[in-house]
């Protein structure tokens, strides 16, 4: 039965630590209706015109992957965007429930990786290699979901609604950067 020497242990926290951070970033990312922001317009839900982001009476539109904001100088509401694409088979419609899909999972597997990073320190028994095995694996996977989702949801912005990327997207490359540095931390472990 093999232990983790103390330079281990240290990059094992550093690297549950991180990605942790890369879990917040994953969730505000895919919470935050901020992935497109343009001047409302009489267009259906989800497509935004990018003349700017205000009109004359200081009103927007923004959109993330769950939620779309009308805002103006006097109130704000929000809608939720559908949960299906039932009737839309669009590519717009797609790449936003499947960056939904990649994000959500990159969240559980980024949170699960730094719970095992975490576990390894304090197991000493036969399943100490098992699970150093697994909370080596666990950020490589949320990563792939990570960049996934995140490449998803600028195609569904940047691709069909011609806008440029904001803070919800910017967050969501944060967090795969954050989560590629979780990667090798955890390969690093001994």
């Amino acid at each position: 039965m093999k232990q983790m020497t103390p330079v281990g242990r240290t990059v094992a926290v550093i690297g549950g630590c991180v990605m942790i951070l890369a879990c917040v970033l994953y969730v505000l990312s895919n919470g935050l209706p901020l992935w497109h922001r343009g001047v409302i317009s009489n267009e259906p839900v989800g497509i935004i015109e990018t003349v700017g982001t205000r009109d004359l009476n200081g009103s927007y539109r923004a959109a993330g992957l769950w939620l779309e904001c009308n805002w103006n100088t006097n109130n704000s509401s929000c809608t939720r965007l559908p949960l299906t694409c039932s009737g839309d088979s669009s590519s717009l419609c797609l790449k936003r429930i499947f960056a939904r899909v990649f994000l959500t999972a990159a969240c559980f597997v980024s949170l699960l990786s730094a719970l095992c990073l975490f576990i390894s320190i304090v197991i000493k028994s036969k399943l100490h290699r098992i699970l150093t095995i697994i909370a080596k694996i666990l950020p490589l996977i949320s990563l792939i979901f990570g960049f996934t989702g995140v490449a998803l949801g600028i195609a569904y912005v940047a691709g069909d609604l011609m806008d440029t990327i904001r803070e919800a997207a910017i967050l969501g490359i944060t967090a795969v950067c954050t989560n590629i540095i979780g990667v090798l931390l955890a390969l690093a472990m001994r």
